[in-house]
């Protein structure tokens, strides 16, 4: 029963790390005017958000990114879903424990493949402190993101069949 646990753990790692490739692989291919000209474009260095093609005669002038400011919209927005959290506050209550259960899950895998490179290595969870940590993170992870993960989708699942805004764009199924 052990080994059968083991190798769904890994697969399902496996199949992740395939899948996200994939989309990433996808991602891309795809033409540039598909990915990033929507608002706010942190990167431009506007203070509203706006874009370098607002400005008159943009052709005509240099183009300035600013990395920094790209990064500090981006990571709270994707850790704690900050357009959701003002926008619509009900849904964020659900959403945000089903992505940091999701996040949570994702670090406790991370973890779990270090454990099993450390292991490969030589290095036993009983005889290396560096094993236990690996091997604790990927444990505590992985419930407090499967616990995080249900409640959110539950939460969602509920929302989603008795809020009137939210019926409309959610599938019977």
């Amino acid at each position: 029963m052990d080994i059968i646990l083991k190798v769904v753990t890994y697969a399902s790692g496996l199949v992740f790390v395939v899948a996200f490739g994939y989309k990433l692989l996808k991602y891309f291919t795809m033409p540039m005017h598909v990915r990033w000209e929507l608002y706010p474009v942190p990167h431009e260095g506007k203070p509203y958000g706006g874009s370098f093609f607002e400005d008159v005669d943009y052709w005509k002038k240099t183009r300035h990114k600013d990395h920094m400011a790209q990064y500090m919209f981006m990571i709270p927005e994707i850790l704690f879903i900050r357009a959701l959290h003002e926008d619509n506050r009900a849904l964020w209550y659900w959403s945000f424990p089903f992505h940091m259960g999701l996040y949570l899950c994702i670090g406790g895998l991370v973890f779990l493949f270090i454990g099993a490179l450390l292991q490969i290595g030589g290095l036993e969870p009983n005889s290396s402190a560096l094993a236990s940590l690996a091997q604790a993170l990927s444990q505590v992870l992985g419930v407090i993101g499967f616990i995080l993960g249900t409640v959110g989708a539950l939460g969602l699942l509920v929302k989603r069949s008795h809020d009137q805004g939210l019926i409309d764009q959610s599938a019977p199924i």
